[in-house]
């Protein structure tokens, strides 16, 4: 089993089996795969990690079904992406307000596999202090991966 973690400058480089990757840890996450960074205006942006983003593959299309200052429930359809390989919904994985979609990624939509963590997140959404809880720290998110990825591979315990 080839896996290291590190942590260099509020980052952890991560690498399990062949995939690798750096997350901020000043970001929360998802087990779905998404990334929640916080802005300095109270929002988050959200994307998909690099796990998410190399399972989707290049981003061909996407789209929101809600409008800027909409209300989303946990669970709730808000978008869908497609990708050569892979096509899914976009849920709302806590309750909290729509503020846009990333303007960048429909012009530039190649961002979402270039620079998930960075250029190519897909929206922002500001919610509740109280909503974190249903959201994992970096090292949470890592230990998930190491189990993924060891289930994915043959390689559990």
């Amino acid at each position: 089993m080839n896996e290291s973690n590190s942590q260099q400058g509020g980052m952890v480089k991560y690498k399990r089996s062949r995939f690798n990757a750096t997350f901020s840890e000043n970001n929360l996450y998802s087990q779905a795969h998404y990334w929640f960074a916080p802005q300095e205006n109270g929002t988050y942006r959200v994307g998909l990690t690099k796990f998410a983003a190399r399972m989707l593959g290049e981003l061909v299309e996407f789209g929101f079904e809600v409008k800027s200052e909409a209300k989303m429930s946990e669970g709730d359809i808000i978008g869908w992406l497609e990708g050569f390989k892979a096509a899914s919904d976009i849920y709302s994985f806590i309750e909290g307000t729509f503020c846009g979609e990333n303007k960048s990624l429909v012009e530039q939509p190649e961002l979402l596999h270039a620079r998930p963590h960075r250029d190519g997140w897909l929206y922002e959404v500001c919610f509740d202090d109280s909503e974190k809880a249903k959201l994992l720290s970096v090292h949470e998110y890592t230990a998930f991966l190491d189990d993924l990825i060891d289930k994915m591979t043959g390689e559990e315990g």
